[in-house]
């Protein structure tokens, strides 16, 4: 698993034989992507590809109108990211639905997936 994060390409699975798209598809857990809009290690724009091709109903990607980069949501320095994620978090995990986590997005980018099933 260490090796799927380090290489980025979680198709390098027998199962998927390289095939990024097809191992997104292959996801079946509703998975909500929340992308720091300054995130440079991880650019909104690879969540929202991941999301794409992602079977229709299973992933939401929801931008994190964050400052802080890579650490948004991060070690809960920044009560305005703590309360904006806790408000996602709650409408997924206490009805997981998707169509329930309304987008306010104001940008993309730190790669922070989250799934219920």
């Amino acid at each position: 698993m260490l090796d799927t994060w380090q290489t980025a390409d979680c198709s390098k699975q027998d199962a998927y034989k390289g095939d990024f798209e097809l191992a997104l598809r292959s996801i079946k857990a509703k998975t909500l992507v929340l992308p720091s809009k300054t995130d440079l290690y991880f650019p909104p724009e690879d969540s929202e590809y991941e999301v794409e091709h992602m079977s229709q109903g299973i992933g939401k990607c929801i931008a994190f109108p964050s400052i802080w980069g890579h650490w948004a949501g991060g070690p809960g320095t920044s009560k305005e990211d703590l309360k904006w994620l806790d408000e996602k978090l709650k409408v997924f995990f206490e009805n997981g639905k998707l169509e329930d986590t309304q987008d306010i997005t104001s940008g993309v980018a730190s790669l922070s997936i989250l799934t219920a099933s």
